[in-house]
């Protein structure tokens, strides 16, 4: 089950995941293995001593934490938690959702110094909804935009995703990142950048059944939670790590 979540989720690199300081202060490389115990500890319980759907695993409003890493999600953790021991805790349900709000799920899908609605918005079609995205071309040079504390990050993607050359197949990856803004580079809360409020609305299109525009990952992870195609796709993950083969008719 360990070895399944973290192939899904993609989560290889979580124990080398490294950010600037300077841009995130509150990083240090002792919240690595807290944020993969949090995520392994939330699954584990879901699965073997909980219903075991794939509705609790996108939308709870627990997880399990301990005073540090309470104390770095801040608000968002309702419970007062001291020790070191993992502990059930309550979450702020208008900010957090099951495992696409954990921590070191977003901080592995971001960048060094920014959040990246690319990595997002791509892991979601990849691996919720089983999408190929198609591949960018062999002569675009592909590189992560400079930190302009002028803008936001998504208008700055906004930007990237106006390119003609890139818009195929951003348009079906940025708006879906850019519902996850409100998570820094680290998964921690943020209502502003650079001063800018954070506006976490984006459009999914090209879906079976969840079109439409979400304000928020908490939104977005409820519709996920219900979606057909989603589930079918889950469960395909589920078939070709278990019988080691592609799907076939």
């Amino acid at each position: 089950i360990r070895n399944f979540h973290t192939q899904w989720l993609l989560l290889t690199h979580l124990d080398s995941v490294t950010k600037d300081s300077s841009v995130y202060p509150a990083f240090d490389a002792s919240l690595r293995p807290l944020w993969k115990q949090e995520i392994q500890q939330f699954i584990e319980h879901v699965v073997l001593e909980g219903d075991g759907s794939l509705q609790t695993l996108l939308t709870a409003d627990y997880s399990f934490m301990n005073e540090q890493l309470a104390s770095f999600y801040g608000e968002d953790v309702l419970d007062g938690v001291s020790g070191a021991e993992f502990q059930r805790v309550q979450l702020d349900s208008t900010r957090r959702a099951g495992l696409l709000s954990s921590a070191g799920l977003l901080a592995t899908h971001a960048n060094l110094n920014q959040s990246s609605p690319v990595f997002r918005g791509k892991f979601v079609r990849d691996q919720l909804m089983c999408d190929t995205l198609p591949l960018p071309p062999n002569d675009l040079v592909i590189e992560t935009p400079e930190l302009d504390h002028s803008k936001t990050t998504k208008q700055q993607f906004e930007e990237i995703g106006a390119n003609p050359a890139c818009a195929g197949c951003h348009s079906l990856m940025n708006p879906i990142g850019f519902i996850f803004e409100h998570y820094d580079g680290i998964g921690q809360w943020r209502d502003q950048q650079n001063g800018k409020p954070i506006d976490a609305t984006g459009e999914v299109v090209q879906t079976d059944d969840i079109n439409g525009v979400y304000d928020g990952a908490v939104e977005l992870a409820h519709a996920l939670a219900e979606s057909a195609q989603v589930h079918e796709c889950v469960a395909s993950q589920w078939f070709r790590f278990a019988y080691n083969r592609t799907v076939t008719p």
